[in-house]
């Protein structure tokens, strides 16, 4: 009797456990299948396009936020990174420059020094420097700047005027207006073609040449020795 009993609690008990691994498998198999449908759903997602739909008040909202966040980004460089218009100037007395016209000078710089006049039959200092070159040839600028000025003088003829940074402004005189190449404002590079040379009223009768003069400071000074010439 007892055995019976014995024998029908063991058939419980695998019946139980039969029971129990077949529900165990069907969660796993179940989880397996799930997943896998989930991951289809999100494949087919990412193939699909997304669009967003916005108000003409988001979108102007969106625009400003994005636009203020750039004008906030903070400057991280170093000081060696930060170019500025100034460092393309050059150093008076110590970076390169370039001469405006030719290498032949006619006439020297006498800001103290009476020099005679040819043209206009007198005595008077001369504040520049006199290039000789045909006339027609190419003036340059002698550096990196802005021009400041053009005009006509009744001495000088058609004067450009140079802005060339670090205290140093340069005059050209005696270019043809006609072929001009610059206006009041514009930009020059080292070399770059300003005019080309017509004449000086005032230094006519010494031949075809440019007369240039350089204030530095404010003060004339001797162009020649400011450009390391």
């Amino acid at each position: 009797m007892e055995n019976k009993k014995n024998n029908k609690t063991n058939i419980k008990f695998k019946v139980a456990y039969a029971f129990a691994v077949v529900i165990a498998l069907g969660t796993v198999v179940f989880a397996k299948i799930s997943t896998e449908r989930n991951l289809g759903n999100i494949k087919s997602l990412e193939e699909q396009p997304v669009t967003i739909t916005t108000t003409e008040s988001t979108t102007i909202l969106i625009e400003e936020t994005v636009r203020q966040n750039l004008e906030n980004v903070p400057d991280t460089r170093e000081e060696t990174e930060k170019i500025t218009t100034e460092d393309k100037y050059n150093t008076p007395y110590k970076d390169y420059y370039c001469l405006p016209f030719g290498n032949k000078i006619v006439k020297d710089f006498n800001k103290n020094t009476l020099v005679y006049s040819e043209t206009m039959g007198d005595w008077r200092t001369h504040q520049g420097i006199d290039f000789a070159g045909e006339e027609g040839t190419a003036v340059v600028a002698i550096s990196y700047g802005e021009v400041i000025s053009i005009y006509d003088d009744a001495l000088f003829g058609t004067c450009v005027l140079i802005d060339h940074g670090n205290g140093v402004t340069a005059k050209y005189c005696g270019l043809n207006k006609d072929t001009l190449n610059v206006e009041e404002h514009s930009i020059v590079n080292i070399e770059s073609v300003i005019g080309h040379s017509d004449f000086v009223p005032s230094e006519k009768s010494e031949g075809s040449h440019i007369h240039f003069e350089i204030t530095y400071n404010g003060e004339i000074v001797e162009p020649l020795e400011l450009m390391g010439k």
